[in-house]
């Protein structure tokens, strides 16, 4: 296990293997996506040895660098403990700018602490909640549409984020080509350029 922790580049480090944790990891490793966990609790990590994992505590510095954080992708932070996870992407900022930070955050004051401490987004339970529920009420169908469409373990329908590569083959191309080509077997339903978002893009575009 060391020897394939100490090889691990572009993956995430997942801090607190507790409930949240644990389905985190179940999709990460469904999808091939590279991680390591960080858990100070032993007994959780024994109950699934099945991936790499770093007994430690995630807030000391020399846990994450031991978890290769200069080498990561991101980190996603849901630790037990609201401060713990303030001081944890504190850190894991301090150490690596460039990674993506994901927070679990319990209240909304936490989650105002949890951005300015630099996490890239932040999750909060009330937020999330509150959310379906008006839209639940407003808007059912599309509700279920969306559970349908988020489901990662579904096959039949994904959403997926695309990033065009330079001199790409399709560089320049109009949608409306592409959807000629016999392999282009998608929707679009936006583009983004410059950091704005167009939705339901002209086929001519």
């Amino acid at each position: 296990m060391r020897h394939q922790i100490s090889h691990l580049e572009y993956h995430y480090i997942v801090c607190g293997y507790g409930r949240k944790g644990h389905q985190v990891c179940e999709s990460l490793q469904s999808h091939d996506i590279p991680f390591v966990v960080v858990e100070r609790d032993d007994l959780m990590l024994n109950s699934d040895p099945s991936f790499p994992a770093i007994h430690g505590d995630a807030t000391e510095e020399a846990v994450l660098e031991q978890a290769r954080i200069s080498h990561a992708k991101g980190l996603i932070a849901i630790l037990s403990k609201d401060a713990e996870n303030t001081y944890l992407v504190l850190s894991a900022r301090q150490l690596a700018s460039h990674l993506t930070i994901l927070a679990w955050a319990s209240s909304e004051s936490i989650e105002n602490k949890l951005y300015q401490a630099c996490a890239t987004r932040v999750f909060s339970p009330f937020l999330l909640g509150s959310m379906r529920i008006i839209q639940s009420i407003l808007n059912p169908n599309v509700v279920d549409f969306l559970d349908f469409a988020f489901n990662v373990e579904d096959e039949h329908l994904q959403l997926e984020q695309i990033q065009l590569p330079e001199k790409s083959v399709i560089e320049g191309m109009a949608l409306l080509d592409l959807r000629e080509k016999e392999d282009f077997k998608m929707t679009v339903l936006g583009i983004q350029r410059a950091g704005h978002m167009e939705f339901s893009p002209h086929f001519s575009q």
